[in-house]
């Protein structure tokens, strides 16, 4: 969703580090339950690499100024989609039912 609007891939990482180092510059890095999930991925050894320090840049990537690409409810459902914790993300059934599709496209340059 995030990659039709731009037209540009969110997360082009070339190593498996690159890959989680773009996600987290997005999501920021995993705190709290979320992280405990994620406890046995500090034994890869390309962990090391990995900025944990990233902070959330979602609304600025994607809700603010000149990179407003989607109105609130866009925003709303591709932020549910990029969830990194998977009990919480949305399923694509309910994406499908989330408002933005069901309001209609809003152009956010508007």
């Amino acid at each position: 969703m995030g990659e039709i609007r731009t037209r540009v891939a969110l997360f082009r990482g070339e190593t498996e580090a690159a890959q989680l180092d773009l996600i987290f510059q997005v999501t920021g890095y995993p705190v709290g339950d979320t992280l405990r999930q994620y406890e046995s991925i500090k034994q890869w050894p390309a962990f090391a690499a990995v900025n944990t320090t990233a902070q959330n840049t979602f609304l600025a990537r994607f809700g603010a100024g000149k990179n407003k690409v989607f109105d609130r409810a866009g925003l709303d459902l591709l932020q549910r989609l990029l969830d990194i914790d998977p009990e919480r993300r949305v399923t694509a059934g309910e994406a499908l039912q989330h408002e933005y599709f069901q309001e209609g496209f809003v152009d956010p340059a508007r």
